[in-house]
């Protein structure tokens, strides 16, 4: 709609209740973990605040309403505004979204906004279903422009940071200034999405670092971050109104301000012990910060954090330089190693597959460095791959070839912009560059699976309690430990208060416990002298007779003091029970702890 059109509207709200709708198109391929656009539910609070009928839509909304009931939605409220997020990654399905909208309520006012829109600016509107445009930060701007389309306030050409048709000409204004005070907004009201049994937290804005690949240094804002105590308030009103036992702090440059990290940590761990309310949550890091400042990882690990992503992007000095990431080698090993020591948390750490001048010798830095924290770190480091992406108004995308690079898609229609090739090198075309995840993934598989048996046992039951009780499904739970049904089962059974491992039975109350085996089906070698023990952390045979009786004999269904009667019965051993318990059953038990085969209930 023009804005000569608008001028002449002065609109009353909708009979439908619904003045705005806000959309979040995320990919199909990514429901489990997606999650509603912060950036567009910072409006809708503001909005909802105001007075404003709003809806909000995400992916779960569109993955699982049909196209008529979402067409539906559209011709019973025809609102007077539709806002669309958009990324490189979602542009194709915003297109169609406004031009299918524009044929259900013609009067709907489309205005997008984001990353995308924010780096094309005017040249977005190319896109004919696309009325205006709001770069920056929207909250102010979409603001004052619903007053002006709903109630008729104000004037197109006071908004800032709009962008617009009138008379047939672009109309830019002056960029918005970007919010100097983050705390004076409200907390964003999850609510609108529903009953989430997870959320998403902001801590602050902006970016300090100028990596450059990352769109974020692109629009130049400020760094900002909001106040200790207004972060930890909201993340305990949430925890409390929701009952939600997760969230995410998805700010990439949470921890810049250690002291205010410290400051968070204390409040949350105090809220913990407190209410006894348990939570586990994931942040982003820096591999700088975090080794100039170790100890915000105890704190933040007693908060209840159990996951921290850091860019690592490759193990080749030289290209960690290109990348002015500002990190070295030994840095990313000192503080994968430091998390390893102090225990219950996992490093996520990024690698990005056809950088500048990528190579296989540089390709071979990064696999060698993945491999060594991996090795450093059993159970405590993960690895996360990306392809580079050319993203619009970043360095990467402006001077290609200053990179030994190439362009070869920068429309990014075939494929998410992290999952497929879109730059090559001199080394390495298309096809080259993606086996490059193929062969990064199948040898840190191989090289992972060799290491789980080297995961302390209190990582190995962190896995499983994070999956089970918090939806938290790391790359170790996800790849190598969910399949080994025996060493699931054990730490399900150890979930339970009922159920204890061998050293917190006291010595003397042992004969009053049941031995359970983790999985009842027993497998036998062929001739019938050896147990093939299901696999855990790994595989094992028993086959001394007494060891295989024992096993046997832990069922479930006798206590240790009925399966030493059996036992002396069935062998005719001379020992006493005592001795039987001793220098047999304890020894046997321990073994099979180890490998986490036996637990013991009362």
């Amino acid at each position: 709609m023009k804005a000569s059109d608008l001028l002449k509207m002065r609109r009353k709200r909708r009979s439908s209740g619904v003045d705005v709708i806000l959309i979040h198109v995320d990919s199909f391929y990514n429901t489990l973990y997606s999650y509603y656009n912060m950036g567009l539910l910072y409006i809708a609070t503001q909005l909802k605040e105001e007075g404003y009928g709003v809806k909000c839509l995400g992916i779960n909304d569109l993955m699982f309403l049909s196209y008529d009931e979402i067409s539906g939605i559209i011709r019973r409220t025809r609102p007077s505004i539709v806002g669309f997020y958009t990324l490189s990654d979602n542009i194709c399905q915003v297109r169609n979204f406004a031009t299918q909208i524009k044929k259900l309520s013609p009067r709907s006012n489309i205005v997008v906004g984001g990353p995308l829109a924010t780096s094309l600016g005017e040249k977005i509107l190319e896109y004919p279903d696309f009325d205006m445009v709001v770069i920056g930060e929207g909250e102010y701007p979409m603001k004052m422009l619903t007053d002006f389309i709903v109630r008729g306030e104000g004037s197109l050409d006071k908004i800032p940071g709009l962008i617009y048709m009138y008379r047939g000409e672009i109309v830019s204004n002056p960029p918005a200034p970007p919010i100097k005070d983050l705390d004076s907004l409200s907390y964003p009201d999850h609510g609108l999405l529903g009953n989430p049994r997870f959320f998403h937290v902001v801590s602050g804005r902006g970016c300090p670092y100028n990596c450059i690949f990352c769109f974020q240094g692109v629009h130049g804002l400020k760094y900002r971050f909001r106040g200790a105590d207004r972060v930890a308030d909201e993340i305990i009103t949430n925890l409390k109104k929701y009952n939600s036992k997760t969230f995410d702090i998805i700010d990439d440059t949470f921890i810049s301000n250690p002291v205010r990290v410290k400051d968070v940590a204390a409040r949350l761990e105090e809220f913990r012990n407190e209410s006894g309310h348990d939570f586990r949550f994931f942040c982003q890091g820096r591999v700088d910060i975090i080794e100039k400042h170790p100890d915000m990882l105890d704190a933040l690990k007693r908060a209840g954090l159990c996951r921290v992503q850091v860019g690592i992007e490759s193990g080749h000095p030289r290209t960690l330089e290109l990348y002015r990431k500002k990190i070295t080698v030994d840095q990313i090993k000192r503080i994968v190693k430091y998390a390893a020591e102090l225990g219950g948390i996992v490093v996520v750490g990024n690698f990005i597959l056809g950088g500048p001048f990528e190579n296989e010798e540089t390709f071979q830095a990064s696999v060698e460095l993945a491999k060594e924290l991996v090795d450093i770190a059993p159970g405590a480091f993960e690895v996360g791959t990306a392809f580079m992406g050319p993203y619009p108004g970043t360095e990467i995308a402006r001077n290609p070839e200053k990179y030994g690079l190439k362009v070869y898609d920068d429309q990014f229609k075939k494929g998410l912009t992290l999952s497929d090739c879109h730059m090559t090198s001199s080394a390495f075309g298309v096809n080259d560059i993606r086996q490059l995840t193929v062969r990064f993934e199948d040898e840190l598989t191989r090289f992972m699976r060799k290491r789980v048996s080297r995961i302390p046992r209190e990582l190995l039951k962190s896995h499983f309690d994070w999956a089970r009780d918090f939806w938290i499904m790391t790359q170790w739970h996800q790849s190598f430990l969910q399949e080994r049904q025996a060493l699931a089962d054990y730490f399900n059974f150890l979930g339970s208060p009922r159920f204890r491992i061998l050293e917190e039975i006291p010595e003397g109350d042992i004969a009053q416990w049941y031995a359970q085996r983790t999985v009842e089906t027993r497998r036998y070698s062929r001739d019938g002298r050896q147990i093939l023990l299901p696999q855990t952390t790994k595989k094992v045979r028993l086959h001394k007779r007494d060891e295989i009786l024992v096993y046997e004999l832990s069922s479930g269904k006798l206590n240790i003091r009925d399966m030493l009667r059996e036992f002396k019965k069935e062998t005719g051993s001379d020992m006493t029970e005592d001795e039987i318990l001793q220098k047999i059953f304890i020894p046997t038990f321990k073994k099979l702890e180890e490998t986490y085969h036996i637990i013991f209930y009362r």
